[in-house]
């Protein structure tokens, strides 16, 4: 009886493992992703709610070295989600996340809601399990004009044993399934 609870429990992480998030063209001109600018890549968390509380409450509620490590956790974010972005996308549109190369062309993550999961399971049980969750939009500007948008269910970091490792793990998956969507979005149009 034992083993083969465990054998159910291990069915269940698995199919969780293996599950994608589901990102979503939703409206604009999906053929953006073949322009040959770069745009700059922002992330916008006013809205941000983690773990059902707005995002700064929940950062002091779990101590002031949360706070001050939130600034270069969201820099580590930007600087995966520009490297893959510019790998699953070569030759076309490129992103930066350095603001000081002024582009027309913005990309913008903005977080709805994210859980950061658990190190214990992820360390422990891993195959997805204590892994990171994030919900939000994808939008690419030029100038102040919406260009695109995608829409982005639960893109998941996998498991890693730090908080700052499965936020930088989202964003890279984010950047690759953003391209790949988009890409499938053009060759409908």
């Amino acid at each position: 009886m034992k083993h083969l609870l465990m054998a159910l429990a291990m069915l269940a992480l698995t199919s969780k493992a293996m599950a994608d998030s589901e990102v979503i063209f939703q409206k604009g001109d999906a053929c953006i992703v073949n322009d040959k600018r770069t745009c700059v890549v922002e992330l916008d968390y006013n809205d941000l709610m983690i773990e059902g509380k707005p995002y700064m409450q929940y950062l002091k509620d779990k101590g002031e070295k949360n706070v001050a490590d939130w600034k270069n956790d969201m820099d580590l974010c930007l600087n995966q989600f520009a490297e893959k972005w510019n790998a699953s996308n070569k030759g076309t549109l490129q992103a930066t996340a350095d603001k000081a190369d002024a582009t027309p062309l913005r990309l913008v993550v903005k977080m709805k809601k994210l859980h950061l999961g658990n190190a214990a399971l992820a360390v422990v049980i891993g195959l997805g399990s204590g892994d990171a969750h994030l919900n939000c939009d994808v939008l690419i500007y030029e100038g102040n004009k919406e260009v695109s948008k995608l829409q982005v269910e639960d893109v998941s970091s996998g498991s890693q044993y730090t908080e700052s490792k499965r936020l930088a793990n989202i964003f890279y998956k984010l950047a690759a399934r953003s391209v790949k969507c988009l890409k499938k979005a053009c060759k409908k149009k």
